[in-house]
């Protein structure tokens, strides 16, 4: 959701996304296309992409990455 979604349309989009995730029928789909599906809170997501932001910018800045 974009910065600034308040906290309980945030929960309900998360509730409603892992239940679709739990439907069989799209679960199977997705793990047949090699995806493995995470039902986590959104606390739990943002914290994964504060740390991987982290951890890649770092890498790009050490090798100079340019964009082309």
């Amino acid at each position: 959701a974009p910065a600034g979604t308040p906290r309980e349309i945030v929960n309900l989009l998360n509730a409603e996304i892992n239940r679709a995730m739990s439907l069989p029928d799209v679960k199977d789909k997705l793990t047949s296309a090699g995806l493995f599906i995470v039902n986590e809170s959104p606390d739990y997501f943002a914290s994964v992409l504060k740390s991987d932001y982290a951890k890649y910018g770092k890498l790009i800045r050490d090798i100079k990455f340019q964009p082309q």
